[in-house]
């Protein structure tokens, strides 16, 4: 089929057109997102945030504690268990504060599906390699949880219970990386 130049203008055009409204709407798509993400969190869904964590973290020790027979890496996940259900019983307590009602927000979904990657990751290991993925994971997430905390999750709370928690939580999370780098550290040299 051969085309005229007008045809092949009008073709041209309206590509064209529509490469632009497909830029325009994601663009847009796009905006609407980093907006979100720039928007500070609430109290409600920094608790979400808390509780996807904990959650995550309580997890994956409970796979350690059920795939690892090595002294160091169930007394970590042990640890981590007893104090990451602590700070949630913490942060589930404040829902009858008001505006402190946990709700799902990309964060949270976001920290739940890192979670269950990490444990499907380590699901697959077992002996010595499971041990040490499983303590250089902890001491990574746990980097990266004190960093959201920190730097996300404190400067947007209000509650002033809530801020409380949450400092509490970076002294908890600092010592659970401390603690995970240190047993990481002693199952290389054994």
């Amino acid at each position: 089929m051969k085309l005229n130049h007008d045809q092949l203008r009008l073709r041209s055009v309206l590509m064209i057109a529509a490469l632009a409204i497909t830029l325009t709407a994601c663009g847009m798509v796009q905006n609407e997102t980093s907006a979100q993400q720039d928007k500070p969190l609430t109290d409600g869904e920094i608790a979400a945030v808390m509780h996807a964590l904990n959650q995550g973290e309580i997890q994956q020790a409970e796979l350690a504690l059920q795939k690892s027979d090595n002294p160091e890496v169930l007394s970590t996940a042990k640890m981590i268990i007893a104090d990451h259900q602590n700070m949630d019983r913490q942060t589930m307590s404040l829902a009858g504060v008001p505006d402190i009602q946990p709700q799902e927000n990309a964060l949270s979904r976001s920290l739940r599906s890192q979670s269950k990657k990490t444990e499907e990751k380590l699901n697959k290991l077992s002996g010595s390699e499971f041990d040490h993925a499983y303590l250089e994971e902890q001491a990574k997430l746990h980097q990266q949880a004190i960093d959201t905390v920190q730097n996300e999750l404190l400067p947007a709370a209000k509650s002033p219970q809530l801020r409380q928690q949450l400092t509490t939580a970076v002294s908890t999370l600092q010592s659970h990386r401390q603690h995970a780098q240190a047993s990481a550290a002693e199952i290389s040299r054994g």
